[in-house]
């Protein structure tokens, strides 16, 4: 009799559209069930009804009519198990009745038993087995010729194979492996921290202690107005012990839009001179904007302008949206106007 009842925390719909929206997700994620299961089709879904005491048998079976009257004809009730018994439990949470909680146990395990037992996830665990005991071993990282390797032992060859795996440790978050990033597609991170720590080497400077005036010079270009150039980011690298992970970095740093490239024309300020090596690589760090007494480049009296040139014009929307975010506050702190 509650199902037409709205949850106001979930956007007031109610219970049977939050039934159907799981139930919904749970097909588009679904598969084939391999011959013999409980049901038409994996993962099996298995209504269990809740606080069931004082329910009479005539209103469990009102319930289950309900649901199928409801979602006659919809394809995702073949992830139910063939038998209503099967499909449908309502324990009491007061005095739960043992063979009810027998029961259900007994169609978990019947319903898990030909997943558990098939190729896939057998060999997926035996994957996932070796990659913690890599981890335990303090390793952080993995090429992706070793991952090869791990999961043919496991039992998963080819690599279109070896991608759907790692894609799915990735999810699960047992791993992180990037492939569309060209500079990482052969790094598999088997530690979370490992791809923190490379970030953090550069994205902070308190350890940075440059020791020559060129690269000073550098240093405080990129504490004021968030410009790494690459003499300096070789520098950092060197310092931390990481400089065979600079393309690494650089490629993490353009996954999760922490920095960009930008041109080496790039206007900051009359004061600081320009980087003398024009080849020379410049990122725009925007975390690392910060214009607090800094001298800038001043385009007319109540102006205060930093101009930064990217490469044909283009900008990533989230590194726009820090740059934005970062100099409306800047300039709402010293009531400058904002002018784009």
């Amino acid at each position: 009799g509650r199902f037409g009842e709205k949850i106001a925390t979930r956007g007031m719909q109610s219970n049977i559209e939050i039934i159907e929206l799981l139930l919904h997700s749970v097909y588009s994620r679904g598969q084939t069930a391999p011959e013999g299961s409980i049901s038409p089709r994996v993962p099996v879904v298995i209504m269990l009804g809740a606080h069931a005491e004082g329910v009479s048998i005539e209103d469990q079976e009102l319930i289950i009519q309900t649901i199928y009257q409801r979602f006659d004809g919809k394809p995702f009730l073949e992830h139910l198990p063939r038998l209503k018994e099967e499909a449908f439990h309502f324990l009491a949470n007061s005095e739960p009745d043992p063979k009810s909680v027998n029961h259900l146990r007994a169609t978990i395990v019947k319903a898990a038993e030909l997943v558990i037992t098939a190729k896939r996830p057998i060999a997926y665990l035996k994957f996932e087995g070796k990659i913690l005991e890599k981890m335990q071993q303090a390793e952080v990282r993995l090429s992706r010729a070793d991952a090869i390797d791990i999961a043919k032992n496991a039992g998963v060859e080819g690599e279109k194979a070896v991608d759907t795996l790692l894609r799915y440790f990735t999810n699960k978050g047992i791993l992180l492996y990037y492939p569309e990033v060209r500079s990482l597609k052969d790094e598999i991170f088997i530690s979370p921290q490992e791809v923190s720590d490379l970030v953090c080497a550069v994205i902070t400077t308190q350890d940075c202690q440059p020791d020559t005036a060129d690269l000073q010079q550098s240093y405080c270009r990129y504490n004021q107005y968030g410009l790494l150039e690459e003499s300096l980011l070789n520098f950092i690298l060197l310092q931390s012990k990481r400089s065979k992970d600079k393309e690494v970095l650089l490629g993490l740093l353009d996954k999760f839009n922490l920095a960009t490239e930008i041109s080496s024309n790039t206007r900051f300020s009359h004061e600081l001179s320009k980087p003398k090596d024009s080849r020379s690589k410049l990122f725009f760090v925007p975390s690392l904007l910060v214009y607090d007494n800094v001298a800038l480049y001043h385009k007319k009296d109540g102006d205060i302008v930093v101009q930064y040139y990217f490469p044909d014009g283009f900008l990533l929307e989230s590194v726009f949206n820090q740059l934005l975010v970062k100099t409306i506050q800047w300039c709402c702190k010293y009531n400058h106007r904002v002018i784009w």
